[in-house]
């Protein structure tokens, strides 16, 4: 079984909130999958990610823990105004990239990452995890069995 490494660049309240919980649990049912490094602004808070969701290390420059962790995969999950440059840059180190919508502040950015990725041969995926809360997949299914008369 080969082992795929994955880093994460980005500690804050989104990541915490969703993606930190959900790679630890999908780490602990896929031992394929290494949660190798997290890389955060503050050395604290990149340590505290990691011992709570299970990383093996922590970084604070994302472009070192890239050149020594060499990982399969990369999460991009920063404020939205950082997010265009820093998944274009890992896509052009040649790594594939998941990014938490929205991928930039507006169609330029998005369809330079789309470029960025085109050129690098690399995937790229945007979380867009709404189509999947039991909320919403009600309502689907609600309204695929009758029209509604009112919405409350």
């Amino acid at each position: 079984m080969k082992t795929i490494r994955y880093c994460s660049i980005g500690a804050g309240g989104m990541s915490r909130r969703g993606h930190g919980p959900a790679l630890k649990a999908l780490a602990a049912a896929r031992p394929e999958l290494e949660l190798a490094a997290v890389c955060a602004l503050e050395k604290a808070a990149a340590q505290r990610y990691a011992a709570e969701f299970g990383y093996r290390r922590a970084y604070t420059d994302y472009h070192r823990m890239l050149a020594e962790e060499k990982p399969d995969a990369v999460s991009v999950v920063v404020p939205v105004q950082h997010t265009c440059a820093i998944a274009c840059d890992v896509l052009e180190r040649g790594f594939p990239v998941f990014m938490e919508k929205p991928p930039g502040i507006d169609l330029a950015e998005g369809r330079r990452i789309a470029d960025a990725a085109r050129k690098a041969g690399k995937l790229t995926l945007v979380a867009f995890n709404r189509r999947h809360m039991p909320l919403v997949r009600r309502m689907k299914a609600l309204l695929s069995e009758r029209r509604p008369q009112k919405l409350r």
